[in-house]
């Protein structure tokens, strides 16, 4: 009776098993087939694929050149591409139709890379192939994303898009040569309050000056310095980019004929 039971436990575990890998072939299939459908862009042949129209030149052959270079040297295929919209499709899907489809990543090795904005959606998404998923998880790809969230979230898309691709190849333990990072945004901040604010301490001392002949007969000296000027923050913010309802950053932060691989 019990050798009977064992043999039954037995039958019922292989056709678990079997029901199992039928069900995941054919979700592996389902959604390869969905990936083919979805619509994207035509593979080039270069790295950085503007087609949204949001980067600059210099920006695309700084990525061109690095790109390049980073293929040659470590095998490894980062392609950049802009799009106005996802034609209604999530970040997710998008950026895995368009990293397939492209192929992008050696066929053998699967070391590729897609940096992917959306202008008009404002979302954008990091797909890696499976050969680097060791390197860049999910959730380093959420955290190089965030890096560009200033500069995006103002529609500087030249220094966002630099910032995440030199955070990412140093992700990756690499040192760009031929991409700069813009400069950091703290000092972008810092340098704006100090020209903002040159304006409003210019008013300041005219008042302060016609309040002081106007009371005091002519002009006089301050001695000890100014006080009072801490209110100055006022005139310091001409240009509010702060706030605002933008989704990049949200963590979702062969091409050209090459033989790639699958995406994530």
């Amino acid at each position: 009776m019990t050798s009977l039971t064992g043999e039954i436990m037995k039958k019922i575990c292989k056709a678990v098993v079997c029901t199992l890998l039928c069900a995941a072939v054919f979700a592996v299939g389902a959604v390869s087939a969905m990936a083919e459908n979805i619509k994207v862009p035509n593979a080039t042949h270069e790295y950085a694929n503007d087609f949204a129209g949001i980067l600059s030149e210099n920006t695309k052959q700084q990525i061109n050149a690095e790109s390049k270079q980073l293929e040659s040297e470590k095998g490894i295929q980062f392609v950049v591409v802009t799009v106005e919209n996802l034609n209604g499709e999530s970040v997710e899907d998008y950026a895995n139709a368009l990293f397939n489809q492209w192929g992008i990543g050696d066929k053998t090795t699967d070391k590729g890379i897609l940096f992917l904005i959306s202008q008009k959606d404002r979302k954008d998404k990091i797909e890696v192939g499976n050969g680097l998923q060791g390197e860049i998880t999910d959730i380093d790809s959420k955290d190089l994303l965030d890096t560009g969230v200033p500069y995006l979230k103002q529609n500087n898309f030249d220094a966002g898009v630099r910032q995440i691709y030199v955070n990412t190849l140093k992700k990756l333990g690499i040192q760009p040569s031929a991409v700069s990072a813009p400069e950091s945004q703290s000092a972008q901040d810092r340098n704006g309050h100090s020209r903002n604010a040159v304006p409003g301490i210019i008013i300041a001392v005219i008042l302060l000056l016609l309040f002081s002949r106007k009371f005091h007969g002519g002009p006089r000296s301050f001695g000890g310095g100014f006080r009072g000027f801490t209110w100055l923050g006022r005139f310091g913010g001409f240009n509010d980019f702060g706030g605002g309802d933008s989704s990049f950053g949200g963590g979702s932060g062969g091409f050209g004929g090459f033989n790639g691989g699958g995406g994530s």
